[in-house]
């Protein structure tokens, strides 16, 4: 049988040091959403850092287009963030 993978950890933080408003870290099936994002660019971005996680070859180029495309369905869905994280 297949070992389980352990679930994506989301992380929420400043990230200016980094120069980046989302990182991930597939290895380690962690990402990190730089908490002074809102809207639609927030739900962007956690879907391109779940993207990295999820399908690691993809391309950045890939990974870009794919998740503003996913982002503005979802945006358009009426899909909000509620809490602060």
């Amino acid at each position: 049988m297949p070992k389980k993978k352990q679930p994506i950890k989301v992380l929420y933080s400043h990230l200016g040091q980094y120069k980046a408003i989302g990182l991930a870290w597939p290895d380690d099936r962690v990402i990190a959403i730089d908490k002074r994002i809102k809207g639609l660019t927030k739900i962007d971005v956690s879907v391109h850092e779940l993207l990295h996680i999820t399908l690691p070859k993809l391309t950045e180029e890939e990974v870009t287009k794919a998740a503003s495309e996913i982002a503005k369905v979802l945006w358009d869905m009426g899909f909000r963030f509620t809490d602060n994280g």
